[in-house]
């Protein structure tokens, strides 16, 4: 009998509203201890425990993740930059994007518009189904911090959830592993940085006029000032 060779593939959900710094960290501790063949980002549409405040669009939230780990091609994104207008204020961002393009971009990392797609609430049960059926050779570990991980009980169908995949959960220290693995032991835990960041601080340093500079990815700063100026659509 011929078995399949299964490739181990991190899913890390999210708003990403904006995508920051720590969501890029996290990615990276993913890959170093979780074995991980490849890690694919799932932007969501719409949460299922909670309205999304100050929100960018779900094509905006996605183009900013793709542009934060180099995942969009150049070609691809001066064509999005045409197609909205925004080519000739853009030019100075497109060609720094492009110049970093080679040296950034990590075939192992891919964005997934899934969930964007699919509209409607996200439910990650779905989606890992959804990936699953498609791609019967993947081993799917879901990526997530502690917060999400001792909330799993109001994930929708979270007990077929767990016989489907693995789960990664980074630890920063602020709960006792021990007592959440004795609530769901199937979990795996690697450790991460205590990390004070989040995108609502971010979105609240945008209204008030304040900088992120330091919290977002480098390319992003770049591409929130050209943005900031051309781009009023937010909902």
């Amino acid at each position: 009998m011929k078995f399949m060779k299964k490739i181990k593939v991190g899913i890390l959900g999210g708003a990403f509203n904006p995508p920051h710094q720590a969501h890029l960290l996290l990615a990276d501790y993913a890959f170093a201890c979780c074995g991980l063949e490849k890690l694919i980002f799932v932007p969501l549409y719409e949460p299922p425990h909670k309205e999304m405040q100050d929100s960018f669009t779900p094509e905006l939230r996605s183009l900013m993740i793709k542009i934060a780990c180099f995942f969009i091609e150049p070609e691809e994104l001066m064509r999005i930059f045409e197609e909205k207008g925004w080519k000739s204020a853009g030019k100075d961002f497109l060609i720094t994007y492009k110049s970093l393009f080679a040296k950034k971009h990590n075939p192992k990392i891919e964005v997934s518009d899934s969930e964007i797609e699919r509209k409607g609430v996200s439910y990650t049960i779905d989606t890992v189904k959804e990936f699953l059926e498609k791609n019967p050779d993947w081993n799917i570990s879901l990526i997530m911090g502690m917060d999400q991980a001792t909330a799993l009980e109001s994930w929708k169908d979270w007990k077929e959830l767990s016989r489907l995949v693995s789960f990664c959960v980074a630890d920063r220290g602020e709960m006792d592993r021990e007592e959440v693995k004795k609530k769901f032991p199937f979990m795996n835990f690697f450790p991460f940085p205590d990390i004070s960041l989040s995108s609502t601080l971010i979105r609240e340093n945008w209204k008030e006029g304040k900088s992120s500079r330091g919290l977002l990815p480098l390319i992003l700063e770049d591409f929130y000032d050209f943005m900031i100026s051309v781009i009023s659509e937010k909902t």
